[in-house]
């Protein structure tokens, strides 16, 4: 621009104009492509697009007349260039950009919070402040000569931006400079061995290769920059820290030392400790503490604490109801306390008490930095560090390691506090198991003598009740064929009553003996290899005749192939059988039942459907066990126990197999099935 305003002659001026038109073309696709760096947005098409706009631009102003062709005598003073259609494109795509650039921002303050907010906030009015004056340059080329005087808005700009570097840690510069020492270091030693080797080697070895001396050295160079860049980097990088960046640190190794010293013990003392040297080695605070959640729930009692004096200690017990406790609660956000007031003063917290006071509070503790300890979404404490000894700020780089440190150290916390409740109740559990264990034996004891009882209950059941019975139904038996004498009718009639009730009283021995040895696991079986057919047809023949008195029919659809051998008691799957069929027949009225027997894969599936009352569907969970009668069940057959059903349906379990019901409800029938495995 100087050359600009000191040239005689157009033709010395446009030349300067086309130089200065370089830097001004590249200005907003990189001011465009920072911003969306800044941001983190994905535009790489957009940038594509705006990066080869851009370079045909540059193409035309420096190898042709359509960017820049004519210049005017402005303001008396220097030699001022007229716009070409191609030039107001530019200056279009040039607005566009700024408009996009502070769309971009403006989107961007309304989405985040916190600092980053207010970073965005005042990249946003520099952009807005630089560009609304910078504008001004443009007017000359169409001939409104306002002098470009506005361009000074350029340095309220540049302070903006400066601002927000300095209070809100925008672009953290110290890493810049650490990281721009070590690149430049980095490419001047490179370019020194290249240099070098390049001497070294064709002074060496050119006369031997000849012609190809250039393509051999440039290949054996290139393979020794590619093998010693990244261990040259490393050192420089250590080098660099070590003498001009002491106070650094390597974030990946912190958060491995972090993640190995909490996950080294379940003791709370140990991790304290491990935690407080990691913290005392990364960022020098001069103090610190840690606030945890009482064992009733109801306050964050100090655990530990470094460098507080007494009365800044009593602050540092908070209630459920505290300020903080409430902002966490809502937030799960780290606090910053200069940020805190810096938001308070800007107006990014909503007026009222509850901001003002969370201030006052903090202030009290003299914490810097509040990080909120959170297990399964649970606020179980505070970590609290003080200002570093250096007086240095807490970069953007601490804080988010603070951040990873806090959720790691939560978890460690939250496991060592499980821990040694664990080891407490441990204590007081080893009485209470020794208290128990002496009731236990006498339970056990108490337990053996009515096993005893049990098995000689079954025994005295099974010889004093059984065996009279048995002696009853045969003289019954005797009587009723005749062989003491002719009976007359009235006589055969009450003697057949006493034989049916002295079978049901057998019966219900048989079930009571049953289910007495099957709970003991006293059950004895006499496992042998049968057809289900012949045993289902020996039912059917003879429950057949009780069908016919009652005009029912009872059908037996035997296959077509004799069926695979059943592995069973062929005594206990005859029971099971006459039970359900008898059953069956007992509870029709009309219509009749019908037996099925099939082959379903590895499995024999006895189905019996009759016509009967049905099942209710409340009903049907309770069907199988020990003394359950359906509704109205006793109106139609008085005796029953409620038994049967529970015995078949262990018997069947021991059998492998398994026994169900269907029934569509009350006076629509049931249908059972019985599926058994076969040999």
């Amino acid at each position: 621009m100087y050359k600009i305003g000191t040239a005689t002659n157009p033709i010395s001026s446009i030349f300067w104009w086309r130089i200065a038109e370089i830097g001004v073309i590249f200005i907003p696709v990189l001011l465009t492509h920072f911003v969306i760096s800044v941001l983190k947005l994905k535009r790489k098409l957009l940038l594509i697009i705006f990066y080869l706009a851009t370079l045909s631009f540059l193409y035309c102003n420096i190898f042709t007349n359509y960017f820049i062709n004519e210049l005017y005598f402005a303001f008396n003073q220097f030699y001022y260039i007229l716009a070409t259609p191609l030039y107001s494109i530019f200056i279009g795509v040039f607005v566009l950009s700024v408009i996009y650039i502070l769309f971009e921002l403006g989107k961007s303050y309304r989405n985040t919070s916190g600092i980053i907010k207010s970073q965005v906030k005042y990249l946003f009015l520099a952009f807005l402040i630089g560009f609304s004056g910078g504008v001004s340059s443009y007017f000359p080329v169409y001939r409104i000569e306002i002098y470009p005087i506005w361009n000074a808005t350029i340095f309220i700009a540049v302070s903006l931006v400066s601002y927000a570097v300095i209070r809100y840690r925008f672009m953290d510069i110290r890493l810049v400079i650490k990281r721009s020492t070590i690149f430049t270091l980095l490419v001047l030693i490179l370019t020194a061995v290249y240099s070098f080797l390049i001497i070294f080697l064709t002074r060496t070895f050119g006369d031997a290769f000849g012609a190809h001396s250039q393509l051999i050295t440039t290949l054996i160079i290139s393979i020794l920059i590619v093998a010693g860049f990244q261990p040259l980097k490393t050192f420089i990088q250590k080098v660099t820290s070590k003498f001009l960046f002491k106070g650094d640190y390597d974030p990946q190794e912190v958060v491995e030392n972090l993640s190995k010293a909490l996950s080294s013990s379940l003791e709370l003392e140990h991790l304290f400790d491990s935690v407080k040297v990691i913290v005392n080695k990364t960022f020098y605070p001069a103090k610190d503490a840690i606030v945890l959640l009482d064992k009733n729930q109801e306050f964050y009692e100090l655990a530990r604490a470094d460098g507080f004096s007494k009365s800044e200690e009593k602050e540092l017990i908070f209630t459920s109801s505290d300020p903080l406790v409430n902002y966490f609660k809502k937030s799960k956000e780290l606090i910053v306390l200069q940020e805190l007031k810096r938001k308070l003063e800007v107006g990014y917290l909503p007026e009222g008490e509850i901001p003002k006071k969370l201030v006052e509070r903090l202030e009290k503790t003299s914490g810097e930095i509040f990080s909120p300890l959170f297990s399964k979404e649970k606020l179980i404490g505070i970590y609290i560090l003080g200002a570093k000894k250096s007086g240095d700020i807490y970069t953007s780089e601490d804080i988010r390691l603070i951040e990873i440190g806090s959720a790691q150290a939560a978890v460690a916390i939250e496991n060592a506090l499980l821990y040694e409740k664990e080891k407490n109740f441990t204590i007081t559990l080893k009485e209470e198991v020794a208290k128990a264990t002496q009731e236990l034996r006498a339970a056990n004891r108490r337990l053996k003598r009515l096993d005893e009882a049990k098995s000689e209950f079954i025994s005295i059941a099974s010889h004093q009740l059984r065996t009279p019975l048995t002696v009853i139904k045969g003289y019954i038996s005797m009587m009723l064929e005749g062989s003491f004498g002719q009976l007359t009718e009235p006589e055969i009639e009450s003697l057949y009553k006493v034989y049916e009730s002295n079978q049901r009283l057998i019966n219900l021995v048989d079930d009571l003996l049953n289910i007495s040895r099957m709970e003991s696991g006293r059950m004895q079986f006499k496992w042998q290899n049968y057809n289900i057919e012949d045993v289902v047809s020996s039912v059917v023949a003879e429950i057949r005749p009780n069908a016919k008195k009652k005009k029912l029919y009872l059908e037996f659809n035997k296959p077509e192939k004799r069926l695979p051998k059943i592995k069973m008691d062929r005594e206990k799957i005859r029971q099971v059988f006459m039970n359900l069929v008898d059953n069956a027949v007992k509870y029709t009225k009309q219509g009749g039942v019908r037996v099925t027997v099939s082959q379903k894969g590895k499995s024999i599936i006895l189905k019996i459907a009759d016509t009967g009352m049905g099942i209710d569907a409340n009903e049907m969970p309770h069907l199988f066990q020990k003394f359950s009668r359906g509704k109205g069940t006793s109106q139609v057959y008085t005796e029953g126990t409620g038994l049967g059903l529970y015995v078949a349906r262990e018997i069947i379990k021991a059998h492998g197999g398994k026994i169900t019901a269907e029934s569509e409800g009350k006076g629509k029938g049931s249908t059972f099935y019985i599926k058994l495995p076969v040999v």
